[in-house]
């Protein structure tokens, strides 16, 4: 079973959906968190920025940390779906069609 903590087993999420502006530690540094964790899905795992913010900084912020993709709030379900789509080519051999 996967539980959203560090002790989930490797490969047991496919995406994360991470919001920039949370407490305790900011999407940004969670990001490099995960991304700086010693576990093989660590780097390969989409993690997808979600922010209210969607200046060229935060963008770039985004990236910075380790972030594939920034969508800007509110979100919108086919973007969202898209970005998905996006990470998941990005990282296969197969490469999905622009009418999909």
């Amino acid at each position: 079973m996967c539980r959203g903590d560090h002790w989930s087993p490797v490969n047991c999420f496919g995406v994360i959906y991470m919001d920039i502006m949370m407490p305790r530690m900011n999407g940004w540094d969670a990001a490099r968190t995960i991304r700086a964790m010693n576990r093989p899905d660590a780097e390969s795992i989409p993690i997808i920025a979600m922010s209210a913010n969607a200046f060229s900084e935060d963008i770039m912020d985004s990236r910075l940390a380790g972030m594939d993709i920034h969508l800007a709030k509110p979100l919108d379900e086919a973007k969202m779906i898209n970005a998905l789509k996006q990470c998941i080519a990005e990282r296969s051999a197969v490469k999905l069609r622009n009418d999909l």
